[in-house]
C-alpha cells in the first residue's frame, strides 16, 4: 500500500456488513483493490478503495450518479457494479471480481509483440458489445476513461471492461491528471482537453487500444499504420482505424456496431491463431453463436436415465410399480441435480417476466422459484455469463425441477397427496408431497427437500436441500392488503390505512385488514426486524439499488407481490403456530425493501417468537420489483382465521 491515507483492510475485514476481505490485489492511481467475498452468496467481489483526497462533495456526487447508471448495465461482457458506500471512513465501490487479468497487464507480457488480427478483432468485438449495452441500458452514459487498464481478460476466455463512469467521473471532476501518463494515451483529445467524454470519446479509446493491439506501442510514441507495423495488416484497417482515431469527434464512427462490424469483416481472411497464442488463452465470445456448449449431449435413444440423470421433458414421469413389485430400475435424484446447479453458485440468472428482467438470481433462488411456481415453463431465463436467453424449459439445469412442478399442479395424484400434506403439517410441522412416478417434494418448516423414494416400504432417502420457503393450500387462496409507512425518523409509522387486496384466508372474500397501530414487534432470531433496517444506513449507499421505476412502489404493487408469497407464510408459519396453540386473527407485518427489490428486514407484533422468527425469514426470501428510491417501508395484513 503506497498511500497511507487509504484504510489498511486486513483479510477477514468485514466491509460494509457483506463483504468478507480475502486479499489485497494492488494500488493503482485511483486507490486499492481488494478482493473479497459477499457472505451471502458466496460470490467473489472486488473492493475499490478510493483515495480519500479524491472524495470531495462534487466528486463523490458525480461518483453516485455514475455508479447509479452503471448498475443498470447486464451484459456477459460488463463486469457487473454492486454500489458506492462508505467503509472505515472511505468511499468503497463494490464490482463484479473477473478471474483474470488487465488487457494492459496482458499487453505488458507480450514485450511489444503485437496480437494477430482475430485476437484484436475478438477484444475489441467484447469491447463494443459492452458499450452497446451500457449505451442501452446505463442511461445513454459513455465509459468516458476506456483503456486497457479497464478491459479484463478472464480465466474463462470471457472479455469483461470495469469502470463503467467510474474513472471518467474522477476525470471530469479532478481532471485527466488522476490518471497516470501511460493511462492517458487511450483518452480522446477533447477528454484530456478538459471536455465532456461523449460515446465518440469511447470509438476513439476503442481505436487507441486496437493500435496498441496491432503495434505493440501507444499512440504517444508516434503513430505507425497497423500495416507497416503487422504482418497481416492491411491498409483497409488503417482507414479504420484513422476514422476510429479523428481528432475532430464528428469524423468518428457514429455507433459501436458499425466500428465492431466493420473490424469483423475486415479480418475474416487473416490467418488464425493458435488458441492461446495471444492471451495465453482462448478468448469466447459470451453469448454468440458457435461458443462451446455447456449443454450436455442427450442420451441415446431407449437409454434409460441413470440416478442423477436429466430427464427431457418429453419424458414422462414412470407409472409406479405395482404393489409389491420391482421398483424402477432408475430414478431422477433432483437433490443430486441441485447439488451441481449450486456447484459454484453466484448470481448469474435473469428472470424475463411480463417484458421485464429480474435478478440476478443465484441457481439456489431460481431452484426455489420454480418450487414455488413463481417462475413456470412460461418465463425465459438468461445466463449472463453467456448472455444466452432462452425458456426455463430449455437449461438443462432447471428443466426437471419445472417438470417436477407442473406434474405436481396436473395430475391428481399430486391433489391427493396436498390433503395428506396439510393434515401432516398441522401434526408436526413437516410436509411430504408425493408425485407420480415416486418423486416427494419434502417441506421442513420453511425450508424444502426433494428427494425420490423406490416404493412406500423403503426408508432409504436418496436426496435433500434445504431451500428456502414453499407451502402449497391446495384450492385455499389468502390475499391481504397493503400500504406505505412513513419513514421512523420522520413522525413514526403511518395509522391504520386501507391498501389493495382481495378476500381473506380461504377465498372467504373477508378483509385483509385487521388491528392496525402498535410497533412492529420482534423479528425473531436471525434476521433484521424492520425496525433495525430503516435505522441502518442504506447498505452500499444510496445508489445501489434503484430500479427504472418511480420513485417507491405503490400499495397495489406491494399488496400484489405479497399476495403471490402469503400461502407460503401461511404454510410455513400459521400453521405451525396453531398447531402450538397460537391464536392468529390478523397478521400484520412491517416491511423494510430497498431499491433492489430485496427486503431488508421484516417484523411482526403477533404471536410466538418462533412464529416472528419464521415470518422475518420467509418475507426476507421475497423479492419486490426494482424502484427509484433507496428503501421504503410498507404494511401488509392478511387475515389469519
Amino acid at each position: 500500500m503506497t498511500d497511507p491515507s487509504i484504510p489498511s483492510l486486513p483479510a477477514g475485514t468485514l466491509v460494509l456488513n457483506r463483504f468478507e476481505v480475502v486479499a489485497f490485489a494492488h494500488a493503482d492511481s485511483l486507490g486499492a483493490l481488494y478482493r473479497a467475498k459477499d457472505t451471502k452468496t458466496q460470490r467473489p467481489i472486488a473492493l475499490r478503495v478510493f483515495r480519500p483526497a479524491y472524495m470531495t462533495e462534487p466528486v463523490v456526487a458525480a461518483l453516485k450518479s455514475a455508479v447509479r447508471a452503471a448498475t443498470k448495465i447486464r451484459h456477459p461482457n460488463v463486469a457487473s457494479t454492486f454500489g458506492l458506500g462508505l467503509a472505515l471512513g472511505a468511499h468503497v465501490l463494490a464490482f463484479e471480481w473477473v478471474e483474470g487479468q488487465t488487457l494492459a497487464a496482458c499487453l505488458a507480457g507480450r514485450d511489444g509483440k503485437p496480437v494477430s488480427l482475430h485476437g484484436a478483432a475478438q477484444v475489441i468485438h467484447a469491447v463494443c458489445e459492452a458499450l452497446e449495452a451500457a449505451e442501452e441500458h446505463g442511461d445513454g452514459a459513455p465509459h468516458g476513461a476506456l483503456r486497457p487498464d479497464a478491459v479484463w481478460i478472464g480465466q474463462n476466455g470471457v472479455v469483461k471492461v470495469t469502470e463503467f463512469g467510474v474513472a471518467d467521473a474522477l476525470v471530469r471532476s479532478l481532471g485527466i491528471a488522476v490518471l497516470p501518463p501511460a493511462e492517458q494515451t487511450c483518452m480522446a483529445p477533447e477528454v484530456k482537453a478538459g471536455g465532456t467524454a461523449t460515446l465518440q470519446s469511447d470509438v476513439f479509446s476503442v481505436g487507441a487500444i486496437t493500435y496498441q493491439l496491432l503495434t505493440g506501442r501507444s499512440t504517444a510514441q508516434g503513430f505507425v499504420p497497423p500495416s507497416k507495423a503487422h504482418p497481416d495488416a492491411t491498409a483497409e484497417i488503417d482507414a479504420w482505424l484513422l476514422k476510429c482515431l479523428a481528432p475532430d469527434p464528428a469524423n468518428r464512427y457514429a455507433i459501436f456496431d458499425v466500428v465492431r462490424e466493420t473490424l469483423d469483416e475486415l479480418v475474416q481472411h487473416a490467418p488464425p491463431p493458435g488458441p492461446t497464442d495471444d492471451f495465453g488463452v482462448a478468448l469466447r465470445e459470451a453469448g454468440v453463436a458457435g461458443r462451446t456448449s455447456l449443454v450436455a449431449p442427450e442420451p441415446p435413444a431407449g437409454d434409460r436415465p441413470q440416478v442423477g440423470a436429466r430427464v427431457s421433458l418429453d419424458q414422462g414421469f414412470r407409472p409406479d410399480a405395482a404393489p409389491g413389485g420391482a421398483a424402477p430400475s432408475a430414478i431422477v435424484d433432483l437433490g443430486a441435480l441441485l447439488a451441481q446447479v449450486t456447484e459454484n453458485d453466484s448470481q448469474r440468472w435473469i428472470v424475463v417476466k411480463d417484458g421485464l428482467d429480474h435478478g440476478p438470481f443465484s441457481g439456489r433462488e431460481l431452484v426455489r422459484m420454480l418450487a414455488a411456481g413463481e417462475v413456470t415453463s412460461a418465463h425465459s431465463v438468461m445466463n449472463m455469463d453467456t448472455g444466452e436467453r432462452k425458456p426455463v424449459t430449455a437449461w438443462p439445469e432447471f428443466a426437471d425441477f419445472a417438470s417436477q412442478r407442473e406434474a405436481k399442479v396436473k395430475q391428481e395424484a399430486t391433489a391427493v397427496a396436498v390433503e395428506k400434506v396439510a393434515s401432516s403439517e398441522k401434526r408436526a410441522g413437516r410436509t411430504k408431497v408425493l408425485v407420480a412416478g415416486g418423486l416427494i417434494l419434502a417441506v421442513v418448516g420453511g425450508g424444502v427437500a426433494f428427494a425420490l423414494t423406490r416404493d412406500a416400504s423403503e426408508s432409504e432417502r436418496l436426496a435433500q436441500a434445504d431451500l428456502d420457503g414453499l407451502y402449497e393450500m391446495g384450492e385455499i387462496e389468502i390475499e391481504g392488503t397493503a400500504e406505505t409507512l412513513t419513514d421512523p425518523h420522520a413522525g413514526g409509522h403511518r395509522r391504520g390505512g386501507g391498501g389493495h387486496g382481495g378476500g381473506g384466508h380461504g377465498g372467504a372474500g373477508g378483509s385483509g385488514g385487521g388491528a392496525g397501530g402498535g410497533e412492529s414487534g420482534g423479528g425473531g432470531g436471525g434476521g433484521l426486524t424492520y425496525e433495525e433496517a430503516m435505522n441502518r444506513a442504506v447498505e452500499m449507499g444510496d445508489i445501489s439499488g434503484g430500479g427504472s421505476g418511480g420513485g417507491q412502489l405503490t400499495s397495489a404493487q406491494v399488496a400484489a407481490t405479497m399476495n403471490q408469497h402469503v400461502n407460503r407464510i401461511y404454510g410455513a408459519c400459521v400453521v405451525p403456530e396453531q398447531g402450538r396453540g397460537g391464536n392468529l386473527n390478523a397478521v400484520t407485518i412491517d416491511i423494510a425493501i430497498l431499491g433492489s427489490g430485496q427486503v431488508q428486514g421484516a417484523s411482526t407484533p403477533q404471536g410466538s417468537s418462533e412464529f416472528k422468527a419464521c415470518v422475518n425469514r420467509v418475507v426476507r426470501g421475497i423479492r419486490f420489483p426494482t424502484f427509484g428510491a433507496p428503501r421504503m417501508g410498507s404494511r401488509y395484513r392478511f387475515n389469519a382465521r
